[in-house]
């Protein structure tokens, strides 16, 4: 993915802001807690399932290495170090298969992960295997969530100005995104648009893990793969089935800052196609979370909002400081209790 796509995605995500999460869910793909070990003769650095592009600064992690830091559960865990630069820096789940650089339209930069462009990148089985996740062109939404602890300071936005010209602040950024990629052998690479599921630019967890995350509409996707497919960037169908997943730090090659930052847990799902939510208290279905919201209200919307909220869960999350229309911004307050009240107590049209 080019810098300038980087920089417009975040930009829109973070002006769009809005990302709802539906509470526990099972993950959709490989090895999302980095708990397999590393798998020597695909990526000696990696957790297996994993491609580290850049392994002097990123590093898998076990209990008791990295003081006053473990895993937000199990053992093993994700640190993102960084050297001031604002480089990309992270781990995905299929990197080193990349079939093209956008900046010289040359195939695969770097095929065997040397740091030299050298040729073709060979696809699976011969080279390194994908670990995308699967997706569905006709599902549902797309829900990722991740563990975050950033104990220092990443470094604070600047008003920088964007290929296109316009201006915005561009901070640090740690976060999830994920790209709808091709059909059959990979050749297709529909998803050079990323969605960013969490654009919010803290600067600090104080030490904490934190779950930051939400959801995407599959509307959105399709609309965005759609666009790109009329601007020349692919062709379709065939449409993407799969997704590639990172995680990662960023500043667009702004100048950042050298402290760590940690992630675990990470939990990919394409949610069901089913009922429109019908108000900011449709939190969840029948029985109860992990279902997703169904169009009605219940008392299962209420007990899962009152035992998320008492929790500090992010599916109690459900608007933004100052209540509606602000967007869930990633913190459970009394404006999410006083939201959902008066939501539920509206009820459904």
């Amino acid at each position: 993915m080019t810098r300038g796509k980087m920089r417009a995605a975040m930009a829109a995500l973070t002006l769009a802001g809005g990302l709802v999460t539906t509470g526990q869910a099972q993950s959709a793909f490989f090895n999302g807690s980095f708990e397999l070990p590393v798998q020597p003769a695909i990526d000696a650095n990696a957790p297996g399932g994993w491609h580290m592009p850049d392994p002097g600064l990123t590093f898998i992690r076990n209990n008791g290495e990295v003081a006053g830091v473990n895993a937000q559960q199990g053992t093993r865990f994700i640190e993102l170090a960084a050297d001031g630069t604002g480089l990309f820096r992270g781990v995905t789940t299929d990197y080193l298969n990349r079939i093209h650089d956008p900046l010289t339209g040359l195939l695969c930069r770097d095929p065997d992960g040397d740091g030299i462009a050298n040729g073709l990148c060979p696809l699976p089985p011969q080279g390194r295997p994908y670990y995308d996740a699967p997706f569905d062109w006709n599902g549902g939404d797309i829900e990722i969530t991740a563990w975050i602890n950033i104990p220092g300071q990443l470094a604070a936005p600047t008003l920088e100005t964007l290929p296109d010209g316009s201006q915005a602040l561009i901070g640090e950024v740690v976060g999830v995104f994920f790209y709808p990629k091709g059909a059959g052998n990979g050749l297709q690479n529909n998803g050079e648009f990323s969605f960013v599921v969490d654009a919010r630019q803290a600067r600090t967890t104080n030490g904490q893990w934190v779950q930051l995350g939400g959801i995407v509409p599959i509307q959105t996707i399709r609309d965005q793969v759609i666009q790109l497919g009329a601007n020349g960037a692919w062709t379709m169908p065939p449409f993407p089935n799969r997704m590639k997943i990172t995680i990662g730090r960023w500043k667009f090659d702004y100048p950042g800052t050298a402290a760590s930052a940690f992630i675990d847990n990470v939990v990919y799902r394409q949610l069901p196609v089913g009922p429109t939510r019908c108000n900011l208290a449709d939190i969840t279905g029948i029985g109860g979370p992990p279902s997703a919201p169904d169009g009605l209200l219940t008392g299962d919307d209420f007990n899962a909002f009152i035992g998320a909220f008492a929790a500090g869960d992010l599916l109690a999350d459900i608007t933004g400081i100052g209540g509606p229309p602000a967007d869930p911004d990633g913190l459970v307050t009394g404006d999410d209790f006083n939201a959902f009240i008066a939501a539920f107590a509206a009820g459904c049209p």
